[in-house]
């Protein structure tokens, strides 16, 4: 939700942020997945990073 939340208002890195921390905890989390990928390509960030 975090996630979602930080995205609504435009805080990208703190949005992502969340989605990694989301599908960290649970990797069959397929929307916090996506949300991760994109907000990494969006931003050009390393999944690591």
């Amino acid at each position: 939700m975090k996630g979602s939340i930080f995205y609504l208002m435009k805080e990208f890195k703190r949005s992502l942020s969340f989605y990694r921390k989301a599908f960290a905890v649970n990797p069959k989390n397929r929307d916090a997945y996506r949300m991760k990928l994109y907000l990494e390509k969006k931003f050009k960030i390393s999944s690591k990073g």
